[in-house]
């Protein structure tokens, strides 16, 4: 019951999610399969699925071109993917699926620049860490930070791997401006170690 002028614009938006992709006259389901995710990875980005694509989609809105953002490994920062990687912005991240899905994403087309730090490799999220990871951060100012964690409460924003939490702190240090990306899961949670405080943050 839709005219072809409709559907092709649903088509386009859909390729624009990364929820499909094109084929010779017409378009296929993309596999949500993550090559570079570890598999606690890839399963935790079943939970929550529609909601975490919702915040990532207003997350992006509050990008413009030419900002430089610091995304930080998670599933829910992950859902950036598809809304930025056409975007003429710079991207630092210290994610490996992060940026590997990015650069699928894009492909052969203009959009994201991204640098990946370095360091050691943690093995069930796919971030990196570590002073080489730190060190290379410290060589970065950003307009946005936009973080991941699995707690936050009235007062603290707090995360489980302790690894992971000098690069986290140096991406809020080195950004104008710090969004969290939480799903209602996070909200009332408070995990081992504190990432910052609540008022640090301008956007939850």
């Amino acid at each position: 019951g839709a005219s072809e002028a409709t559907v092709r614009r649903e088509f386009v938006e859909l390729v624009k999610e990364g929820a499909a992709e094109r084929t010779w006259g017409g378009i296929r389901r993309v596999d949500r399969a993550v090559p570079l995710a570890p598999p606690a990875f890839a399963q935790r980005l079943g939970s929550e699925g529609v909601a975490k694509t919702a915040i990532a989609k207003e997350a992006a809105s509050l990008l413009k071109d030419g900002d430089v953002v610091m995304i930080d490994g998670g599933t829910t920062t992950f859902q950036l993917c598809a809304f930025l990687a056409h975007r003429n912005i710079r991207v630092i991240t210290n994610s490996l699926p992060i940026a590997y899905e990015m650069d699928r994403l894009k492909g052969s087309r203009r959009g994201a620049e991204i640098l990946l730090c370095g360091g050691v490799l943690q093995p069930e999220s796919g971030v990196v860490a570590g002073r080489p990871a730190e060190a290379f951060l410290k060589r970065y100012n950003a307009d946005w930070a936009f973080l991941s964690a699995a707690g936050v409460d009235d007062s603290k924003v707090t995360n489980y791997d302790e690894a992971v939490l000098g690069c986290e702190q140096l991406m809020i240090a080195q950004s104008a401006r710090v969004a969290l990306l939480a799903d209602r899961s996070k909200l009332g949670r408070r995990a081992m170690s504190l990432l910052c405080p609540v008022s640090t943050l301008n956007c939850l």
